[in-house]
């Protein structure tokens, strides 16, 4: 038997584990352990951190978001490839092309890729009526505050609602389980956020916005609403779930199928 090496299946060879000789993450210098957190690190955590072997070559480095010309960059890439995914397109054949003109803001990115994903839901709407035009735009008129999907002779106007969520001037539902769900909610709801509802209720079934939320002081419309929607095709409920002793989590980031 070699020194230093080990007898694998059948006489093969095989090197000794990583850090066999002394277990642990402290002694091992290919791996690398990471912290983060939107808050600056406080000089005494620092100091308790440093103090433990493993940490104590720790060192604190500021990461500032994506600003200029590589938001710009990042934004039409993001959109591009959200509308491209809901398609199954590959962007170097016949992947859709998207012209932004809109604020992409400053700083934290979150907030700018939600609205990329509402603003995404809106060119995949359009693309559905005419998948043959793949050159979309997306312009904000400051004047107005109205952003323009548009496509072809195919166009989209948007408002921005009360929460931030971009809705059509001209109220309409895109998914027929929107429909199905608002025509089992009665007069529980008033007119003037029924066109809200109605939005995110598209943006929550198409997936686009995660999590999708919906807040309200009248508990007969949220009990009434959560059965409705747990109703619809594809969708899985889970009901009567204590907010105080669970947490509900799902991220953008997470795969479309997670529950």
């Amino acid at each position: 038997c070699i020194p230093g090496r080990r007898e694998g299946p059948k006489g093969t060879k095989k090197a000794p584990p990583r850090n066999s000789a002394k277990r642990g993450i402290s002694g091992d210098a290919t791996l690398l352990m990471l912290f983060t957190s939107n808050y600056d690190l406080d000089d005494s955590s620092k100091d308790a951190l440093q103090r433990l072997q493993m940490f104590s070559n720790m060192a604190s480095i500021e990461v500032t978001a994506v600003a200029g010309e590589d938001r710009s960059e990042f934004a039409h890439s993001y959109i591009k490839q959200y509308v491209n995914d809901q398609f199954g397109w590959e962007e170097n054949s016949k992947g859709v092309k998207i012209k932004l003109n809109i604020p992409l803001g400053a700083g934290d990115t979150r907030p700018l890729v939600r609205r990329l994903r509402m603003l995404g839901f809106y060119v995949v709407a359009l693309l559905q009526k005419h998948d043959q035009q793949r050159a979309a735009e997306v312009a904000y008129d400051e004047a107005s505050k109205v952003t323009t999907v548009s496509l072809g002779q195919l166009s989209i106007q948007l408002k921005v609602g009360s929460m931030d969520n971009f809705i059509p001037l001209i109220p309409q539902t895109f998914d027929p389980r929107t429909k199905a769900a608002l025509s089992e909610l009665g007069g529980l709801i008033s007119t003037e956020y029924l066109a809200e509802l109605s939005q995110l209720l598209d943006y929550y079934f198409a997936q686009a916005l995660a999590p999708a939320v919906v807040v309200s002081k009248n508990a007969k419309l949220i009990e009434t609403l959560v059965s409705v929607v747990g109703k619809q095709k594809d969708v899985h409920l889970l009901a009567g779930v204590d907010a105080a002793s669970y947490k509900m989590m799902k991220s953008l980031y997470d795969p479309p199928d997670t529950p």
